[in-house]
């Protein structure tokens, strides 16, 4: 490894060679000095230097003895480390107030800055900054909710959610003099849970409270002494609820919405079970139309279903890409047919024509397609405008 560094147009070379550390071990890890007048006798270094017409580094790897040979394998350990430098060092690689940007090119690509917080997205929650005071030093913490994947566009929802996704991508971001250290963990405070996951927490430390951080010679590892910790996991139980009410603001708004739903919800000693809503309207009728000795069947039939909801499945599905689950597309012939019965079912209950819309956009599977049911109820001569 070659560092090869200009300020105020001089020059410096430093070079770590591990072959020639093996050749001589007793002399140990020996740091060689290039003086400049040599630099240019290596083409290598030659062909760089161009580069550096104002101040800054270049770091050269060569030698790489544990590359395979492999195209495919060296482009995907050159995308890990732009994308590992856009993350850790993005802070340094935005412009902010006063001061520039730092540029850093690899491969002779400008690197752009990864900001895991997606600040600048209006559906990104900022919420009040807190600070922690410890030893005379202040501990800055800036708590970011990430928005929900229906507001945000599919490819920028897959990109905040990085290599392990929203659930593992949850917890602190440990900055030092705003070099990320540490990300994705909440210090084993509260465990990572589905309702948490878009919640992401910047943490500001000085280095001056390295000694109580352990924070390694790497910088690449911290620990919080108890005394944070407490006060972390404060700040934590504070803003979970608003990480948690993205999911059940609109958990609570479908309710709302849906009077009778296909589905119903029960808890109990511990446990939630889904079953299919014996009292809906069509499932109701259906029952009551069969005879008696076939009514056993169905209820036979609706348990089954029920029994073999796939949980594990859709948990998995949830969790890994909520953007890619939708609803199945409208038949229009059995979704018409469907609606026929329901109509007359609310007729000929004295519900008054100008309420059907009002009626089915509460009823499952109707309320999930608002706008077909319209164009159906204008087909029949049933809509209003006036209608709610």
């Amino acid at each position: 490894m070659s560092l090869i560094s200009q300020k105020g147009g001089i020059l410096a070379c430093r070079e770590w060679d591990l072959d020639l550390i093996e050749e001589n071990p007793d002399d140990g890890w020996r740091l060689r000095v290039i003086k400049d007048s040599n630099l240019h006798k290596d083409k290598v270094i030659a062909g760089l230097l161009p580069a550096l017409q104002h101040d800054g580094t270049i770091v050269l790897l060569r030698k790489l003895d544990r590359y395979d040979g492999s195209e495919k394998k060296i482009n995907s350990l050159v995308e890990h480390t732009r994308s590992h430098i856009e993350l850790v060092f993005h802070r340094f690689l935005s412009p902010r107030r006063g001061k520039k940007s730092i540029k850093i090119l690899l491969n002779n690509d400008a690197l752009a800055a990864f900001n895991p917080f997606n600040p600048t997205h209006p559906a990104t929650q900022e919420l009040p900054v807190q600070s922690i005071h410890v030893d005379g030093q202040s501990v800055t913490v800036q708590p970011y909710v990430l928005p929900h994947y229906n507001k945000i566009s599919c490819s920028e929802y897959e990109k905040y959610a990085g290599t392990g996704g929203y659930l593992q991508n949850q917890g602190f971001y440990v900055y030092r003099n705003r070099r990320l250290i540490i990300s994705g963990t909440w210090f084993r405070l509260i465990k990572k849970e589905e309702l948490t996951k878009l919640l992401r927490v910047q943490i500001d430390l000085p280095n001056s409270l390295d000694y109580l951080w352990k924070i390694d010679v790497k910088k690449s590892h911290a620990s919080p002494p108890e005394a944070i910790r407490n006060e972390l996991k404060l700040i934590i139980d504070r803003i979970a609820g608003a990480g948690k009410r993205v999911y059940r603001q609109r958990g609570k708004k479908l309710t709302n919405t849906v009077k009778i739903p296909g589905w119903t919800r029960k808890a109990a000693e511990g446990k939630i079970i889904y079953e299919i809503n014996r009292e809906h309207p069509l499932v109701y009728q259906i029952q009551n139309s069969l005879p008696a000795e076939k009514q056993q069947d169905f209820k036979n039939l609706i348990f089954m279903l029920e029994s073999s909801f796939p949980t594990e499945l859709f948990y998995s599905d949830v969790a890994k890409k909520p953007e890619a689950l939708g609803k199945p597309e409208v038949n229009g012939r059995q979704f018409s047919s469907l609606l026929d019965i329901f109509i007359t079912q609310i007729v000929n209950s004295g519900v008054p024509e100008t309420e059907l819309s009002s009626r089915l956009a509460s009823i499952d599977p109707f309320a999930a397609y608002p706008e077909e049911v319209e164009k159906l109820l204008k087909q029949r001569g049933y809509y209003h405008d006036n209608q709610q």
